[in-house]
């Protein structure tokens, strides 16, 4: 973090990762500044970087309910803030991209939907939706690029990648030329890539890596 330290996660005695803090390179551990803890023993910290690289993502859960906390890393003070607060059976997760935080959550439809909000305002009475969950299309995930969001959806039972700008206007599914397959996100570490990588399978292709262009749509 802007050279001068790092964030680290301790686990207490059952081995719980239960609090996140930040140690400054070269002063005492003693000092280390305390971000975050989780009393809950039902509920762990994991933390993620926003593919922005602007956000630190604190993610706390258990296998039904999800909290999120943002930290702006351009932030001095090391302040995090809360996107939702938790409630039982509430999951969520977020990116964020080009000054707006982009939400999945099941709290409208099981099968999940997706918002977005301006990063000024992530509450979640700001959300907006974005894509409305259905009863044949589950939202199985999303990644947010500068210029573009790819969410990754099962449609009657069928895995598609659909393509969209910020603001959900300009929108294509990839399309794939066999009727069995499968198609999942591939790592793309760029924030603004030409194309992006999807990992892909099927009865007769081997698993393969292929790059898509969304402008040129090949």
């Amino acid at each position: 973090y802007r050279n001068k330290g790092y964030f680290y996660i301790e686990l207490n005695e059952n081995h719980r990762p239960y609090r996140l803090n930040f140690h400054e390179i070269g002063a005492s551990q003693e000092n280390d500044k305390l971000i975050i803890e989780e009393p809950d023993d039902g509920f762990y910290i994991k933390i993620d970087l926003t593919k922005s690289r602007t956000y630190m993502l604190i993610n706390i859960s258990d296998h039904i309910t999800s909290e999120v906390h943002v930290l702006n890393l351009q932030n001095k003070q090391l302040i995090s803030k809360v996107i939702c607060p938790r409630r039982i059976s509430h999951k969520y997760d977020i990116d964020h991209a080009s000054g707006y935080f982009f939400i999945r959550s099941n709290k409208l439809h099981k099968n999940f939907s997706l918002f977005k909000a301006l990063e000024e305002n992530p509450e979640e009475n700001f959300w907006i939706p974005f894509l409305e969950g259905e009863s044949n299309i589950y939202i199985r995930g999303f990644q947010s690029f500068k210029n573009f969001i790819i969410v990754s959806e099962r449609i009657d039972g069928i895995e598609n990648i659909h393509v969209l700008s910020h603001n959900g206007k300009d929108k294509h599914y990839i399309q794939f030329d066999e009727e069995a397959y499968q198609v999942n996100f591939g790592v793309t570490p760029e924030y603004n890539p030409i194309e992006f990588r999807l990992a892909y399978e099927s009865m007769v292709t081997p698993p393969s890596i292929f790059d898509y262009n969304p402008n040129s749509r090949k």
